[in-house]
């Protein structure tokens, strides 16, 4: 069995583009930029106790209908953990003292969040990762990533 000098040009050709795809994929997950919910369109916009009240009446139908989508929740901060360090978590007040909303913000927002105050109605837009229910009926929390602060 003879290799042939066509045979081993044609396996360095291949190889040379498997080399220059993979590079090229590599490169554009490296410098893939993340999109700011701030520059996203909000697919629902609610209360922060409507959206407490929901996940509490069927937390299954509400966790498929609202995870991975945004949402631009309007409610009362309740108070801002984190500061100044990070990453901060803005939590929202309802009117069913059985949950809260946590909003972890975007790094950008680490200056803004910081001039919020205690009973302040404000604007948030996020990502909803889920809902933690609390097993011993102390609470629970509807969870967001990436939130930025539309207005306060």
């Amino acid at each position: 069995m003879t290799i042939n000098r066509r045979t081993i040009m044609m396996g360095l050709v291949i190889l040379t583009l498997v080399i220059v795809a993979v590079i090229w994929y590599g490169y554009g997950e490296f410098s893939r930029k993340t999109v700011s919910a701030e520059s996203m369109k909000a697919d629902w916009k609610l209360s922060a106790d409507s959206l407490v009240q929901q996940f509490a009446t069927d937390a299954n139908r509400f966790t498929e209908l609202y995870t991975g989508k945004v949402l631009e929740v309007t409610g009362g901060v309740k108070l801002v953990e984190g500061l100044p360090a990070g990453p901060v978590t803005v939590v929202l007040q309802s009117g069913n003292t059985d949950g809260s909303i946590r909003m972890v913000m975007d790094s950008t927002m680490t200056k803004a969040s910081a001039s919020l105050n205690p009973g302040q109605t404000i604007i948030i837009r996020g990502v909803c990762i889920g809902y933690t229910p609390d097993d011993m009926g102390l609470g629970a929390d509807v969870i967001f990533n990436r939130s930025v602060i539309i207005k306060n």
